[in-house]
């Protein structure tokens, strides 16, 4: 049985000194601080490097310009569910539960037949969208706190496992570690310069980007939860673009979504498990990966391009 370990895995001297590019200049420091043994000033470098990171304000503006369109009603149900999210009262396949001591434990399973989903979507963090949008809002750094407290509690419970398949484990299911991608980017963006998020905490937060991509590179599976683990892993590699595999998971990531065009959808342009919902995920997800494009200024594959109008 293997040794309780607090998260992130992956140690800030190993993510510092293997999988960042150490010769861009805005880590300029951190092999120094990293030999020096000062791994918080090594945090320092790099928190400062993400707060500065030109790509946040390209995803914040996405939230920021829908949080604008917001009528009252949208207004005052984003103000109320944000509150109860502040009190750790979360949902998960409509089943909602209150942390009354406001720590989460995100293995627990509340539902009388022990429901398997109700953990497994625990760890999508819908809570974590709401307050992003909540603090666009508002400013309240009592939602960036509470962000913050609920990220740091997840880094340090949900460790990555080691070698086991897509499917296992409560909170690191492939299929929950690529859609958490999807929003988690815009997350950060809304809070990383928060006073609330310490160099510390944004560090790990980048450390578990990585281990997400090296988790959806490695132990991917099949259909349309094969295209929601590469709709995860372009994203970690675009926003870890100074990781030390990005362009590795980047070049992964685009033929296999090119080539599963081919492989999932059929002459008539249906997708292969013959789901009208399952069709929508994968179109939806396909979508959002020309989108992700679009707000990065990134010009997208064509060779997606020309593969998608069989699935619309």
């Amino acid at each position: 049985m293997e040794e309780k370990i607090i998260g992130p895995r992956t140690s800030h001297e190993e993510f510092f000194s293997k999988h960042i590019k150490l010769d861009r200049p805005e880590f300029a420091g951190i092999a120094e601080a990293v030999e020096n043994g000062d791994i918080a000033k090594a945090d320092k470098i790099f928190a400062d490097a993400m707060r500065k990171n030109p790509q946040i304000e390209k995803l914040a503006e996405v939230w920021k310009r829908e949080v604008a369109s917001f009528g009252d009603r949208q207004r005052e149900a984003t103000k109320s569910r944000a509150a109860d999210i502040m009190d750790y009262k979360v949902v998960s396949c409509g089943i909602p539960w209150h942390f009354k001591d406001h720590k989460i434990d995100w293995e627990f399973n509340p539902t009388y037949n022990a429901y398997k989903e109700w953990p497994w979507q625990l760890s999508r963090h819908p809570e974590w969208s709401v307050l992003a949008k909540y603090y666009l809002m508002t400013g309240d750094e009592n939602a960036a706190q509470t962000y913050a407290d609920m990220l740091d509690s997840w880094l340090k419970q949900a460790v990555v496992p080691v070698d086991l398949p897509g499917g296992a484990t409560w909170c690191w299911r492939t299929i929950e570690a690529g859609i958490r991608l999807m929003s988690w980017i815009f997350q950060i963006s809304v809070f990383v310069n928060s006073p609330a998020m310490t160099d510390r905490l944004i560090t790990e937060y980048y450390i578990s980007l990585y281990e997400h991509g090296w988790r959806l590179r490695t132990k991917c599976t099949s259909g349309n939860w094969l295209i929601m683990e590469l709709h995860g892993l372009l994203k970690a590699a675009l926003t870890g673009y100074f990781f030390t595999d990005s362009e590795e998971w980047y070049n992964y990531a685009v033929s296999r979504l090119c080539s599963e065009l081919d492989i999932q959808v059929y002459p008539d342009g249906f997708q292969y498990e013959l789901s009208t919902n399952y069709h929508n995920v994968v179109d939806g997800n396909y979508q959002s990966v020309l989108a992700i494009f679009e707000i990065l200024d990134i010009q997208p594959p064509p060779e997606i391009m020309m593969r998608l109008e069989k699935l619309y």
